[in-house]
């Protein structure tokens, strides 16, 4: 398979999950992983194809992974953190959340991550800090 294919399956199981085809999304993000286990876009979609499947311990995994990728930088380090913040603020671990949206505004400025780091202090009785 070419990177192209590549490319091309994780933009096809991308829009399965837009669409809520979470299966078809896993199919098609499994066949980029045999190909390519250590691609972290591949990586980090698995990671939130496995959150919207219902498997957070899975989907921290990957997205922990991706995060730890070379080649991993500037806005896509950001936008990875951000949704490991999402995932861990979700899963009720505020301290690991408020962690990786921090990490993210580090990074790259993201309007989503200055919001759920405010929402993570403001659930922690931080309002001062939010």
């Amino acid at each position: 398979m070419s990177s192209r294919d590549d490319a091309n399956r994780l933009k096809d199981a991308h829009q399965a999950l837009m669409r809520g085809e979470t299966t078809q999304a896993a199919a098609l993000i499994g066949l980029v992983l045999e190909a390519r286990p250590d691609w972290a876009p591949a990586v980090h979609l698995a990671g939130l194809i496995a959150r919207e499947q219902g498997d957070l311990s899975r989907a921290e995994d990957l997205m922990r992974r991706s995060l730890e990728m070379g080649g991993i930088n500037g806005q896509m380090r950001a936008e990875y953190a951000n949704n490991l913040g999402n995932l861990l603020r979700t899963a009720g671990y505020p301290a690991q959340a408020e962690a990786s949206f921090r990490l993210s505004l580090e990074t790259f400025d993201l309007p989503q991550a200055r919001t759920g780091l405010a929402r993570t202090l403001l659930e922690s009785d931080r309002p001062d800090e939010a």
